[in-house]
């Protein structure tokens, strides 16, 4: 978690030099795919970041954050486990609007994603009892991203967007085969815009 904590730190200030901060929140579900299983799970996410003008309507995008996916799956008929596994990532891609008119614009955002899966908590429920198992053994998942949406301006520093992203892990990077989970992620996002430039 120290290290979780030192990475942000050290990438957050390179944002100020971007044109624009912003400040994003997402949730929606995803497929995990482990050596044992396929599942459906809810995915949410709290990120940071900003854009870099490359020229006019294009952006390069950066931002970073904390993602969870959370599931359940059940060992027998009287035992069940819940796992909640959180993520610190770093997403990276080029952007394009589109102007719609003089304060709107849509716009294609596509990339990739590092995931460093820095923690994953497993809620155990068997037989009546109840207990916990943390387990820090951390991997990395890289993979692609496509995001579709719609952004306004509301004042004349102050933007706002909605959007659809997509996000695919093409590979993972784990210690032990059994930690490894691969997820694809769909996720309905709001983002607010501060310009600094």
């Amino acid at each position: 978690m120290k290290k979780v904590l030192l990475l942000t730190l050290v990438v957050i200030p390179f944002f100020l030099f971007g044109q624009e901060i912003k400040l994003s929140s997402g949730t929606g579900y995803t497929i995990i795919k482990t050596t044992t299983m396929k599942k459906n799970a809810l995915g949410t996410s709290t990120m940071i970041g900003a854009e870099f003008i490359l020229k006019e309507f294009w952006y390069l995008n950066t931002m970073i954050g904390i993602q969870t996916t959370k599931f359940d799956y059940s060992l027998s008929h009287d035992t069940s486990i819940y796992v909640s596994k959180y993520y610190l990532s770093l997403p990276v891609s080029i952007k394009n609007y589109y102007p719609v008119s003089k304060k709107s614009s849509l716009f294609i955002d596509i990339g990739a994603c590092f995931s460093y899966n820095f923690s994953t908590r497993n809620e155990v429920f068997t037989a009546g009892t109840y207990y916990k198992i943390n387990n820090n053994n951390a991997g990395l998942n890289i993979g692609a991203i496509v995001d579709i949406g719609f952004k306004t301006q509301i004042t004349r520093k102050v933007y706002f967007d909605v959007n659809i992203n997509d996000l695919v892990d093409i590979v993972a990077f784990y210690k032990n085969d059994t930690d490894k989970v691969k997820n694809n992620r769909r996720m309905l996002s709001l983002t607010l815009y501060r310009k600094l430039k």
